[in-house]
């Protein structure tokens, strides 16, 4: 987890003006949520936590914690985070 959140802030500037986060990254906001789950909720200020923890915003963090709610209510045992972006985009 820890070398997640060191990847993401030791990684290099790009051209673009967001951040693209990797597929591990992502994964390291989702588990690091569900750690911060309390009787099958998000505790209070659980996602500014995260999202400032992973220097991203909180916009980023709130999408990959419903996208994830969203298939885990389907049925899904591990939720697939990755980027919707399709081969070598961005």
């Amino acid at each position: 987890m820890e070398n997640v959140e060191e990847n993401l802030l030791n990684s290099e500037k790009r051209d673009s003006k967001y951040k693209q986060l990797t597929k591990e990254q992502r994964q390291g906001i989702l588990e690091k949520l569900l750690q911060q789950m309390k009787e099958n909720k998000l505790k209070c200020g659980a996602i500014n936590e995260v999202s400032s923890a992973f220097q991203v915003s909180r916009l980023t963090v709130s999408r990959i914690w419903h996208a994830a709610q969203t298939q885990y209510r389907k049925g899904k045992i591990c939720a697939d985070v990755s980027s919707k972006k399709k081969k070598r985009c961005g």
